[in-house]
């Protein structure tokens, strides 16, 4: 493989401190709280996707940028708002609503943004090893598409000053590379990428992946009748595939296997369904786990589009009810918070009713950590247990004993 090579043209012009990014308000939520499982594992991903889209419009120099920037927070608002977040702690909801809301309100008062430029030269390796400028070679800045290469193999941008950007440039589906600039307001600096080849290489659009019948906690039941893969743009839309090309399942890090691609079809609207669900079922339930579906597909224009959508497969139920323990049996313990979690770091939860039930439906199978706390006035109760989840459980009876101090 030949490596990728770069060439940035220093500038006379000087060195500016960039000024702090808005998006340094949600620095919090993004790297602890959605990994957390402060929100459901599906609205997590969904919410981490518009907030990432929030972040490169704050990058954009076209007229509307920082209001389509807002609109994105909007929508991570809404479907925070939208979602039953009962069994999670409000103070956590809250707080990530908050940091959500400081960079909208900081965006709508933030100055205009300072341009540079920089001119983008691609050029591939003929096989003697000399290179040659490539015309049509496609750009992107921060991962979307600025336009294509001239005959000279260049392209000249306008673009955020002050700020590290990341140019992607490839040719087809085997030709591909990038760079990273950063240039001062009114300066401008040129960006050589040479090509490289790697099999089905190719710059990939920021979009979301989502898997339909996956639920906002994660669970994919496993007695799901449709399976549905799609590709969402900005707005929230189906992004129009009209070639499928790999379809992958993942553990963790690690490759299983590859869904036959003849196991798929596409609809008039891009959407990637299950030919035949049960074949689909009959790969997933090979494996334990919190699995991965990446998926490779193209759109009419041939740009690229690479993701991967993560879920664990539901197959048990587990209910039954809390009791508080003597020398306080007539505490109420009603409305407690109730959490399973597992070693592949998945969290679920539930609220208990009044009178302290609970119910699961469609838990992975393994062993799960079971925990309940509630407060009574100034003292908490406490249940915890590891069950092994090989089947349904139901009318399990869990005690709730009073915490020292």
């Amino acid at each position: 493989m030949i490596p990728i090579l770069f060439v940035l043209a220093m500038s006379t012009a000087p060195v500016h401190k960039a000024p702090p990014l808005c998006s340094d308000y949600i620095h919090y939520v993004e790297n602890f709280q959605l990994h957390g499982r402060s929100l459901p594992l599906k609205l997590s991903g969904r919410v981490a996707a518009r907030l990432q889209n929030a972040r490169r419009d704050e990058l954009e120099l076209k007229s509307n940028s920082i209001a389509q920037a807002v609109k994105q927070l909007d929508t991570a608002l809404d479907l925070i708002g939208n979602s039953d977040l009962q069994a999670y702690p409000p103070e956590d909801v809250a707080r990530m609503k908050d940091a959500i809301v400081k960079y909208r309100n900081c965006l709508e008062k933030s100055p205009p943004v300072q341009h540079a430029t920089i001119r983008v030269v691609v050029s591939r390796y003929t096989p003697s090893g000399a290179t040659i400028p490539v015309k049509g070679a496609n750009v992107l800045l921060e991962l979307k598409h600025a336009g294509v290469t001239g005959k000279d193999g260049s392209l000249t941008l306008t673009v955020a000053a002050d700020r590290k950007l990341q140019v992607n440039a490839d040719y087809g589906r085997n030709l591909d590379g990038n760079a990273e600039v950063t240039v001062a307001a009114g300066a401008t600096k040129q960006v050589a990428i040479t090509l490289h080849e790697i099999a089905e290489g190719h710059v990939v659009e920021p979009n979301e992946l989502t898997l339909d019948e996956v639920r906002d906690d994660g669970i994919l039941p496993y007695d799901f009748s449709t399976f549905t893969l799609r590709f969402l743009d900005d707005d929230e839309n189906t992004v129009a595939i009209k070639d499928l090309g790999d379809v992958m399942l993942w553990i963790g890090g690690t490759y299983q296997e590859e869904l036959d691609a003849s196991m798929f079809a596409l609809t008039p609207r891009g959407r990637i369904v299950a030919t035949n669900p049960e074949l689909v079922r009959s790969v997933l339930l090979k494996y334990t786990g919190t699995l991965q579906i990446f998926v490779t597909a193209y759109d009419s224009k041939g740009r690229g589009y690479d993701n991967r959508v993560e879920f664990q497969v539901g197959r048990n139920h587990l209910s039954g009810y809390l009791i508080a323990m003597p020398p306080a049996p007539k505490v109420d313990i009603g409305n407690a918070y109730i959490t399973l979690s597992n070693q592949a770091g998945s969290v679920y939860r539930r609220r208990a009713d009044e009178h302290g039930q609970f119910d699961f439906s469609y838990i992975p199978s393994g062993i799960v950590h079971f925990r309940a706390t509630r407060m009574v006035g100034d003292v908490e109760y406490k249940a915890l247990a590891d069950i092994h989840m090989d089947g349904d459980m139901r009318d399990v009876i869990l005690s709730m004993d009073r915490q020292a101090k």
